[in-house]
């Protein structure tokens, strides 16, 4: 990895370009008691469980590949909590600004707003609309969050760090975005078709939820439209009806197209897991690098017909920079060296016309 972005570092230099700033922020917004949550979890057992069982076969066939609906196989999730704990949990927490409202109009848009006071969630849920607790955007000082919330958000945790090790986990910035949204209906409503860019893991935990979903990632469409997300999609390949209730899970690659629907009262969690590119994963780490070490010294810069002074500031340049991805190394130091050779022969599968397994 770093040589090439020492490749990149010199084209950089090369041509000198402007206005290539990176200025993203790391999104930590700790739930309380988080730590001690996360080891009365057993990441495996409980992915185990979500994947029928056949860990193996879900990496080889699924994972960032098709989707996998899994009926039944979280049982311990069928009483967990309901439609009206939830609404009575969030009357009582103090959630700031963790709450969106989702709506689609007749024009096909898709509403998404900010509620300003709690008392406009209860007449959004009679008007059709969904209520979406981002449970990661809980203020740190969210003490009374239910113990509910807070094993879902120690859970996305701990999948992370089994599913993603050496990648962050509580990003959301450059396009990378990790989530938990707790989703709330009352009465007929949708959420639009849309595509998401990370790995969902989706459980219904009262109701029922109707997904419309292609069975494989669409990733030329999905990138396109993922950030035109005020616009209800339609479908642009073979689509499948699923029907999720308590106890199941299904798992959504990245760029998935999927709406989904509810017919009534339901309450379903979804679990969102960052994905990175290695423009995405470097963003990520420079912006830890400048929140850590205040790196405000500007680059010298000098006229091209100032031989010397340029030649300098551009040996400069690059020696500082190269410091930096040298910082990015540290990071990227726990995972397995594979040699240039077989890097070259590796081709990512994202697609597959395979069909659903059940």
């Amino acid at each position: 990895m770093i040589a090439r972005l020492r490749m990149i570092l010199d084209c950089l230099i090369a041509g000198m370009p402007h206005g290539a700033s990176v200025a993203k922020e790391l999104f930590d917004s700790n739930v309380s008691d988080r730590g001690s949550l996360m080891t009365t979890i057993d990441a495996k057992a409980v992915f185990l469980q979500m994947v029928g069982g056949k860990e193996e076969h879900f990496f080889q066939e699924h994972w960032r590949k098709r989707i996998l609906f899994m009926e039944s196989v979280l049982p311990q999730l069928q009483g967990f909590y309901d439609y009206h704990c939830f609404l009575e949990d969030y009357k009582r927490v103090d959630v700031g600004e963790a709450t969106l409202l989702v709506s689609v109009t007749g024009a096909g848009t898709r509403r998404m707003v900010r509620p300003k006071e709690k008392e406009a969630v209860q007449d959004a849920l009679d008007r059709g609309i969904s209520v979406v607790l981002q449970a990661l955007m809980l203020p740190e000082t969210c003490a009374t969050a239910p113990q509910q919330w807070r094993w879902f958000v120690a859970l996305h945790d701990a999948l992370c760090e089994y599913l993603l090790p050496g990648f962050p986990s509580r990003i959301t910035s450059g396009g990378v975005i990790a989530a938990v949204d707790i989703f709330c209906t009352a009465s007929e409503s949708s959420t639009g078709g849309h595509y998401d860019t990370g790995d969902v893991f989706y459980f219904v935990l009262d109701g029922e939820k109707e997904w419309t979903i292609e069975p494989v990632p669409n990733i030329e469409a999905g990138r396109r439209l993922a950030l035109n997300y005020e616009v209800d999609q339609p479908s642009l390949r073979e689509h499948m009806t699923l029907r999720l209730r308590p106890g199941d899970c299904l798992y959504v690659p990245p760029y998935t197209y999927h709406r989904v629907c509810s017919s009534g009262p339901s309450l379903a969690v979804s679990l969102g897991l960052p994905t990175f590119t290695e423009v995405t994963l470097l963003q990520n780490e420079l912006s830890r690098l400048q929140q850590e070490q205040a790196l405000y010294q500007p680059l010298p810069s000098y006229p091209r017909g100032q031989h010397a002074l340029y030649c300098e500031a551009a040996k400069e340049t690059r020696r500082r920079t190269l410091n930096i991805l040298e910082s990015v190394s540290l990071m990227t130091a726990g995972f397995p060296q594979i040699p240039a050779s077989t890097l070259a022969e590796v081709s990512p599968v994202i697609n597959s016309a395979s069909p659903i397994d059940k």
